[in-house]
């Protein structure tokens, strides 16, 4: 078969070969097809076509060549913009800057002004002292009210804008009141953007100085001693402004204040030192020794003489403050006079302010580590006590001193120090899980559930809880009071729907889950966000459980029940109150639908049930239940993980914080309402 660069072809009758040129085959004569004899003359073509294409490269290539700079003509192209921008750059700053502080002057004079102004109107009056009707000009139509008289010959007064006659003067020096209180409250500022573009500015130009001055505080200088004038050989900045110690004056000093953070500089930087370690001299050489110290307590009252008192080292004890662990001993005091021996028990380090770990564990903790880790679960609830401990551990590090925290033990002895905290607030009256604004007539109560607030099956062990009752209701009685529902009440299973929308909640019996042993929480807060009660679920968000919380309302006069699901939940009731007599007083209370909810239910639903169309629900949204459940669900990062009894403990802690936070705002609260209700309705 001839090759694909000869020049015979095969002829497409006898399969014979001959030449491509002619256009007969000589063998049998037949015409052979023009293709087979333009191939030739086509790979001729070709590869002239291909010589030029390759010539015209090369000569493109040349010609870029030729046309590009060399490196020293783009460095020195390349420095000069980078000169010019430099300028441009600076000018612009400069511009920017005089334009900022302009702005900002402007935009204080003028704050001053509307400060120093305040907004009044004139009303004319004629002789017999009745006021002039003016045209009004805002366009809004506005109802009239009867003028007030005056007696005749009375000056003009100056009345507030936007007063009228028929609302007493006493009221409008309540509102002046309330909003003088709110001006402390930061407000949004037009020039926000202004301040903080200066402020940026400001730290730009002072960042070098602050790296100067951070570098030059690590320098070792020569200093003598703020006490006695010797060459110093310790910094203790607790102890500032004399914060320059020699070896004599840092242990009569420390062996006082051992929870002091000192730092050495003997080898010519400084370096963080443990209290334990003290500084002695030897052959014109200052080396480290261990020295025991002393926890710092109350001393007792019995002493004949304060000064005749001799301190000694007791059994050794573990410290946890803020700043982390320290390894002490208790003292033992002697009195020199009647040889009175006195150790600190529980009570006494109970009064200095620490805490056991145990009750008859040698570690012991500050109570102010306690309250930073209550601040900070109310502030952050999804922070966990490993990175609390963590965090203390650093410290502890980085102050020179070693060892570790127990997690379990700080979290027990945690608890079950808010557990008295608790019972020293009840002894004083002290309501935590009761609104102020609410009692003792209550408007409405909002209930949900909150599916976030399950907890894994992991642990077995039983452990009686601390708070027993105050915040989440105990499991019995909810398990009780369902199992009495489900005896005298036929449930009717099915899914709730109502429009287009179904509510997982509308249901009065659902399945356990294998893998969780509490499913959630129901709770229940007041129309101020106050958490008032909560119960566990185990079977979902069935109609037993706001059932439940609404039994424990039925003293207080509530008004209004506000759920999302109030279409099928008073049917419920209803029904129930028909073979549980004892529950009959509930219907008294008024179903409220919740505001946002109504809009997912059907318009017919919404129109009957929605609190917009309740008379004497004012501006209740019954969503208040929503802004606490995105609190708790926070919390759940962590108490999923934990025991039954710990995790009770733990949200009841976290709701205290909750509604102790609520109640310091509440007056803030309760005035904006006031100040933005008059606006609104006048």
């Amino acid at each position: 078969m001839p090759g694909p660069g000869s020049t015979s072809r095969q002829c497409s009758s006898c399969c014979m070969s001959f030449n491509v040129a002619c256009k007969t085959c000589k063998f049998c004569k037949a015409v052979q097809p023009r293709k087979l004899r333009l191939n030739k003359k086509m790979e001729k073509f070709d590869t002239k076509a291909n010589t030029w294409v390759q010539a015209q490269k090369r000569n493109r290539k040349e010609e870029e060549k030729k046309a590009k700079p060399s490196e020293e003509q783009l460095e020195d192209a390349i420095f000069h913009a980078d000169l010019l921008c430099k300028q441009l750059k600076e000018e612009e700053d400069r511009a920017r800057v005089a334009c900022m502080t302009t702005l900002l002057k402007e935009e204080e004079d003028r704050a001053r002004a509307a400060s120093s102004w305040s907004r009044i109107r004139w009303v004319g009056k004629d002789v017999q002292g009745c006021p002039l009707k003016r045209r009004d000009r805002s366009g809004a139509t506005c109802r009239r009210t009867k003028a007030r008289t005056v007696a005749i010959n009375s000056p003009v007064t100056v009345e507030p804008a936007g007063a009228t006659s028929a609302v007493p003067p006493q009221l409008f020096d309540e509102i002046q009141q309330l909003q003088e209180l709110l001006v402390d409250q930061p407000s949004t500022s037009s020039s926000w953007c202004l301040r903080q573009s200066a402020a940026q500015l400001e730290w730009q130009k002072a960042r070098s100085h602050h790296l100067d001055s951070l570098l030059s505080s690590t320098m070792v200088p020569e200093r003598r001693c703020s006490h006695c004038s010797a060459p110093a050989v310790l910094r203790c900045r607790e102890c500032m402004p004399l914060e320059w110690l020699c070896h004599d004056c840092d242990i009569s000093k420390h062996s006082i204040h051992t929870l002091h953070n000192r730092e050495s500089f003997n080898e010519g930087y400084f370096k963080c030192i443990p209290p334990t370690m003290s500084l002695f001299k030897t052959n014109d050489m200052f080396t480290l020794r261990h020295q025991d110290r002393l926890l710092p307590t109350g001393r007792p009252s019995h002493s004949c003489n304060p000064e005749g008192v001799t301190e000694s080292i007791g059994r050794p004890v573990i410290f946890v403050c803020i700043n982390g662990r320290y390894d002490l001993h208790l003292p033992k005091r002697v009195c020199n006079t009647c040889h009175y021996e006195w150790t600190p028990d529980w009570g006494d380090l109970i009064r200095s302010g620490y805490w056991p770990a145990s009750v008859n564990g040698d570690t012991l903790y500050s109570t102010d580590v306690f309250k930073s880790f209550e601040d900070l679960k109310t502030v952050a609830p999804g922070l966990s006590r490993q990175a609390f401990l963590q965090m203390l551990e650093r410290r502890t590090q980085h102050y020179g001193r070693t060892g570790k925290i127990h997690g379990d033990v700080f979290q027990r002895s945690f608890l079950e120090y808010m557990a008295c905290q608790y019972e020293c607030q009840k002894m004083t009256c002290e309501e935590l899980f009761s609104c102020p604004a609410c009692t003792p007539k209550m408007l409405a109560v909002s209930v949900d559930g909150n599916r976030k607030q399950y907890r894994f099956r992991l642990s077995q062990r039983i452990d009686e809880p601390l708070f027993k009752g105050p915040f989440i209701m105990e499991d019995s009685a909810v398990t009780d009071f369902v199992d009495k529902v489900r005896t005298n009440v036929k449930c009717t299973p099915g899914k709730g729907t109502c429009g287009t929308s179904q509510w997982s909640a509308t249901r009065e019996t659902a399945r356990r889950a294998s893998r969780l042993d509490e499913e959630g929480l129901e709770v229940a807060v007041c129309r101020h966000g106050v958490l008032l009660k909560a119960l566990n679920m185990f079977r979902g968000e069935i109609f037993a459980y706001p059932l439940f919380l609404q039994t424990q309302f039925q003293a207080t006069n509530v008004h209004f029940y506000c759920t999302d699901i109030a279409c099928k939940y008073w049917p419920y009731l209803e029904k129930v109150a028909k073979t549980m007599p004892e529950l009959r007083p509930l219907l008294s209370m008024q179903p409220f639908l919740s505001v946002m909810h109504a809009k997912a239910h059907s318009t017919k639903c919404e129109i009957v049930w929605s609190g917009r169309n309740l008379e004497g629900a004012g501006s209740t949204a019954g969503e208040e239940v929503e802004m606490v459940n995105s609190f708790l669900s926070r919390c759940a990062i962590t108490t999923k993980y934990m025991t039954k009894s710990a995790r009770n403990d733990m949200l009841t802690v976290h709701a205290m914080g909750w509604n102790r936070r609520k109640q310091e705002n509440l007056h803030v609260v309760l005035a904006k309402r006031y100040v933005k209700n008059h606006n609104v309705g006048g």
